[in-house]
Formats: structure tokens, C-alpha cells, sequence
């Protein structure tokens, strides 16, 4: 063997050197050959095929095109409610759907699609100025296009049968006549009635862990309330001492008087003092006050206006210097802005207003409070900030929606006008006004609760006292309805026992809100459902009944089957609105053959447009396009 590699040496050397050169010049080659593209691996498996990393770019560069050309791919048919948008493996798993269906526009067609709508040779024009061509976009649109027309062919596909038509017509045609006392517990409510704690134990502890929902729909699960710091700017105290001598207030006031006082209603003579000549020597002589009758007002409004604007530049300069610390914070991964150091110490605002400049500082009328926990419904009875609010363009704002805003209490929303929304310790940014007496007011939320249910009877003392009174009032109320009806059955009509109870009677007398519900009423024929509730097939959770209300649709249907009951004179318990119903059944009225006829048309029309609209939802969900194409994530 020696003998062999020593006689071949020099061969075996040249051959290694040529092994060394390879490697060296056809390294990466070699690599590119032994390593699996990354493109081609799957990216998702599916019943439609795999998708692999190509795919994803290919329809990202399609996707890319439609979204230059202002295209909002991830909803082909604009945002419908209660789905995401999709994204870029649904959007494939939809062209494949489409071409399964038959649905693959040709360029040809795509073409003249565009040519129709007068665009060619604009999208011609973005294809060069992106330096992409032409076939691409058209490839683009035409994907777009496909997966519209093979949602719409599902979605008319589905369309309501005869039996489904005639029903929905049945439901909106088909009609009942009745009679009917309102009684509302509110007409038996003793606000002097009072409980033992026992009672306020039991009666919380059983909705202890509901939410209040308005009527019987007792709650006491208490919700998120929040603690606030704030400074008040007292606008009287600065109108009382302002740096302003007599002469300069009483040459303004003058001044305004002069160039207000035909415009301002508070220097016009009430209608009464008004003549149209003098009567006397004693007599007015003009529809307005003179200035020596009006100065005080006059100096008083100036005062105010004065004193508005000194408020108002203390209340900026707070709001500012508060506010500077956070300009620059990022936001943190819930959405709110990260804290700011100092901002949180005890005395943080309280060194702002000490730092105040003197020539803007008018010293006691700036004062430092801080609340205790407060919920939304109870941030207007706090004192002095409470009744403080800020008018916007479209609404007015006060302390229970602006508090309310913040880290702890809610997230920050993904979408819309989110500058309302502040981090603890961050001021809001509105100045808050009370209407009332001009003060204002700069605050921040310092620290939040979470809902929870009712700890103790005290937490929710008044709201388990007040809902007690409404129950016991129910509960005379539904005695009452009973007594009407034994009284109907003697005196043989619904009206006439109404009339004829002298309790009722008293409380109608009283000419009250409350007794204003308390009523008898013959309300014109109602069906169960409007033609646009019957056009959706589903029932609607309330039906407007004239001269009595909205009913829960249990209730109407109970109605409705007082037709075949043996007595057609019932009571009923309306507990979401606290009230009993006496109800007479008198006739029942099928809808006629003509009038089916009459609203045929319209009927059809509304149940496919919800059919449609349902059918498209669902062919657009991605958890739907999930579900039916079996799309599962494997990797990357």
C-alpha cells in the first residue's frame, strides 16, 4: 500500500488540489444545491393544497397592487359587521374556492372590464410608474374580481322558499285587537318603607354577582371606579381680586354697555315697562335701560368676562405643565403611555400650581383635592367638580365619561379617536367647566377599581333599599291586576273595572309622570312583527305596541294565544319594565290573500338582501374560510 501511494503521489496531490479549487470556487453552489429553498416549504396545509412561502409572496405582491390602486382587499365587499378583515392565507384559500367554482376572469376580460369603466389607461399608467407590467395588474384585478363574483354566486344561491315567504307574511300580516291595563309598580313605590339589614342581606346577596339591567333585573355587582386628583380655579375669588382699578372696570363695562345694549337681553326693559311714548314724566322713554340702571350689571358681567380669562390662562398653564412630561412617552404594550417618572409623586401637582408664575397667580383661587372611589353614575354628585363639563362640537363631556377613559378602567381601542384615553397619573386633556359659576377644573385619574360584586349591604345600601320599594311595589301591583280582573269578570268589560276601582282612580288623579303610566288603552290591531322584522326571519326581542310600549315578544306571542284559550282575559308580568299587564283579548284578524299579494314583492326583496347579507358574512369570515378549507399553520 506504501509502495502504491509513494508511486502515485503526485496524482493523488493534483487530484486533491482540483477538490480544494471546487470547494472553494463552487461553495455556495454547492450549498444553494444541498439546501432546501425556503420559499418552497409549506407555510399551511389545507383541503385545498398546501402553502408555501412562494404562495405567500405571490399574494402579497397581488395584494400590494390592489391596495395601490385603492382597492381594500381585506374586505372585498367594505367592512361587514362582526368579522375581521382578512388576511393573506384567507385571501388565498378564497381564489382557490373560486377557481374550484369556475370563477377565473382572462386578462381579455379583464381587459374590457376595465376599458368599460374607463380606467385602462390609467391602470396601464400605475403599472409603469411602479416599473411592473401590465399583466400583473390585470392578474391582480382579476383575482379581486373572481373572488367577488364566486362570493355573490353563493350568496344568491340561497333564496327563501314559498313556506319560509308565506310565513314571514303571516307573521307580519296576521294581527290581534285587545285591551289592556298598564299598572306600574312605580304607582305603589312607598319611599318611606323601610327594611331590616336581614332583608338587605338576603335581597343583596341574590344579585350580588348580577348586573343591573333596569326594571326587576336587580344587580349589585359594583362596576370599575376610579380615584382622581384635581385642581379647582375658583372664577368668583379671582373676579373679586382682580388687578384692575375702578376706572379701567367702570370705562369697560361702559363700553360694553354702549356696543350691547340693544343686542343683550339684560338691558332690554321687560314687555310690561315697555310703552310707546311716555304716558308721564315718570314714564320710561326707551324699550331699554339707561347706564346708570344697568352699571352695576354691566361692571359685573365685565368682572366675570375678566375673570373667565385669568381662569382660563391658570387652568392652560396647569394643564400644560402636567401634561409636558408625557409628550414624549412611548405607549406600552396595552396601548397607554408609559409613565413618566415624578409624575406620581404625592406632591407632583401641588409643586406645579407652588411654581405658577405670580403675573397669572392669584392665589387662593387655586385649591388641590383629591376624591375618593367613584363610580361613572355617581361622578355628578360629587362636590364642586361634578357638575363641571366641557361642550365639544358634537356633545358635551363631563367627569363620568372623561374618568372613565383611563388604564384599569378600559382598553385602549384598537381604532378611532383615541386621544380621550389616559394612563394613570396622565392629566386629561380638557379643562372641565362648571356652567354654573365659571370655575374650572384640570384632573387626573391617581388610581382605579375593578367591578366587583357587592362586598357588603353598605356599598350598595341606597341602590338595595330603593330597588326593595320597587319590589314590594310590584308585588301590590300584580294584587292589583288580579283584583281588576275578579272585578271584570262581574262587571263583565276591562274599561269599566278600570273606572270603576276607586284606588286607581286616586293615583290617575294626581297628575304625576307616574300616573300618566297608570292607564287603560284599546290600542289599534298589531301583528307580532314589523315586514322588516318578518324579512329577517328571526324574531325581534321587542314589538312597539301603540299606547303601550315596546312588549318582549314572549308577552306578544301569549297574546296571539289567547285566541284558543278557554278565557280570553289574562294577566301578564312585564318585569324588564316593573309593570302588569291586564290584557282582554277581542278578536284575532288573518292577514288577507290580497294584502299577502301586496307585500309580496317587498317581502321577497328583504329576505334576500339578508339571506345574501348573511351568506356573504359567513363566505367572508375568516374563522368560516378557516373552518371549510381545513387551513392549519404549520411553520415558517
Amino acid at each position: 500500500m506504501m509502495k502504491w501511494l509513494r508511486k502515485n503521489n503526485k496524482m493523488l496531490l493534483a487530484v486533491f488540489m482540483a477538490f480544494l479549487m471546487v470547494v472553494f470556487v463552487g461553495g455556495s453552489a454547492l450549498q444553494d444545491l444541498l439546501t432546501v429553498d425556503p420559499s418552497s416549504r409549506d407555510r399551511y396545509q389545507s383541503s385545498l393544497g398546501p402553502v408555501s412561502g412562494a404562495d405567500m409572496d405571490r399574494a402579497k405582491f397581488y395584494t400590494n397592487i390592489l391596495q395601490s390602486r385603492g382597492h381594500f382587499w381585506q374586505a372585498p365587499f367594505g367592512r361587514l359587521p362582526g368579522i375581521e378583515p382578512l388576511e393573506r392565507p384567507h385571501w388565498i384559500m378564497l381564489t382557490r374556492e373560486a377557481e374550484k367554482l369556475g370563477y377565473a376572469p382572462s386578462t381579455v376580460y379583464v381587459e374590457s372590464l376595465l376599458q368599460s369603466q374607463g380606467v385602462l389607461e390609467e391602470v396601464e399608467r400605475s403599472a409603469r410608474m411602479q416599473r411592473v407590467q401590465p399583466k400583473h395588474f390585470y392578474h391582480a384585478i382579476s383575482q379581486y374580481v373572481m373572488i367577488r363574483e364566486a362570493a355573490l354566486s353563493i350568496a344568491f344561491a340561497n333564496r327563501p322558499s314559498e313556506a319560509a315567504i308565506r310565513n314571514a307574511a303571516k307573521a307580519a300580516l296576521d294581527k290581534v285587537r285587545i285591551e289592556t291595563v298598564v299598572i306600574p309598580a312605580a304607582a305603589f313605590v312607598d319611599e318611606d318603607l323601610q327594611f331590616t339589614e336581614q332583608e338587605l342581606a338576603d335581597h343583596v346577596n341574590t344579585y350580588r354577582d348580577k348586573d343591573p339591567e333596569g326594571g326587576l333585573q336587580f344587580g349589585y355587582r359594583v362596576p370599575p371606579s376610579v380615584r382622581i386628583e384635581y385642581v379647582r380655579i375658583n372664577r368668583d375669588y379671582i373676579a373679586a381680586n382682580l388687578r384692575v382699578g375702578k376706572a379701567t372696570l367702570e370705562r369697560e363695562a361702559r363700553e360694553y354697555y354702549e356696543s350691547n345694549r340693544t343686542t343683550d337681553p339684560a338691558f332690554r326693559r321687560p314687555a310690561q315697562e315697555q310703552v310707546e311714548g311716555p304716558v308721564d314724566e315718570n314714564a320710561p322713554k326707551s324699550d331699554y335701560f339707561t347706564w346708570e340702571e344697568t352699571q352695576s350689571f354691566a361692571m359685573s358681567t365685565v368682572r366675570n368676562k375678566w375673570a373667565d380669562q385669568a381662569a382660563k390662562a391658570i387652568a392652560n398653564y396647569l394643564l400644560q405643565q402636567a401634561a409636558d412630561p408625557w409628550a414624549y412617552s412611548k405607549r406600552g404594550e396595552d396601548g397607554y403611555r408609559d409613565r413618566p417618572d415624578a409624575v406620581d409623586a404625592p406632591a407632583y401637582l401641588k409643586q406645579i400650581v407652588k411654581n405658577m408664575p405670580e403675573k397669572i397667580a392669584y392665589g387662593d383661587a387655586v385649591t388641590l383635592s383629591t376624591t375618593g372611589f367613584f363610580t361613572a353614575t355617581k361622578a355628578m354628585t360629587l362636590p364642586e367638580i361634578g357638575q363641571a363639563r366641557v361642550p365639544t362640537q358634537t356633545r358635551f363631556l363631563n367627569l363620568g365619561s372623561l374618568a372613565f377613559k383611563c388604564q384599569g378602567v378600559v382598553e385602549f381601542p384598537k381604532k378611532g379617536d383615541t386621544a380621550d384615553y389616559v394612563a394613570l397619573f396622565e392629566p386629561c386633556r380638557y379643562v372641565l367647566r362648571n356652567i354654573g359659576n365659571g370655575d374650572l377644573f384640570v384632573f387626573r385619574v391617581i388610581e382605579t377599581r375593578d367591578a366587583h360584586p357587592a362586598e357588603s349591604v353598605d356599598e350598595v345600601r341606597e341602590e338595595a333599599e330603593r330597588d326593595l320599594r320597587l319590589l314590594r311595589g310590584y308585588e301590590t301591583a300584580l294584587s292589583k291586576g288580579r283584583q281588576l280582573m275578579a272585578q271584570v269578570r262581574t262587571l263583565g268589560g276591562l274599561e269599566g273595572a278600570f273606572q270603576a276601582d276607586e284606588e286607581l282612580t286616586t293615583i290617575r288623579q294626581e297628575k304625576n309622570l307616574i300616573a300618566q303610566t297608570l292607564k287603560y288603552a284599546a290600542p289599534e290591531p298589531f301583528a307580532r312583527m314589523s315586514q322588516s322584522a318578518a324579512a329577517r326571519l328571526e324574531k325581534m326581542p321587542l314589538q312597539r305596541v301603540p299606547d303601550v310600549g315596546s312588549l318582549p315578544m314572549e308577552i306578544v306571542e301569549k297574546i296571539f294565544a289567547l285566541e284558543d284559550a278557554t278565557d280570553p282575559l289574562a294577566l301578564f308580568e312585564w318585569k324588564e319594565q316593573s309593570k302588569v299587564l291586564v290584557v282582554q283579548w277581542r278578536e284575532s284578524i288573518p292577514g288577507r290573500e290580497d294584502e299577502f299579494e301586496s307585500i309580496r314583492g317587498d317581502l321577497v326583496q328583504g329576505m334576500l338582501d339578508d339571506r345574501r347579507r348573511a351568506a356573504l358574512t359567513e363566505w367572508l369570515d375568516p374563522n368560516q374560510i378557516q373552518a371549510r378549507t381545513s387551513l392549519t399553520y404549520v411553520g415558517n
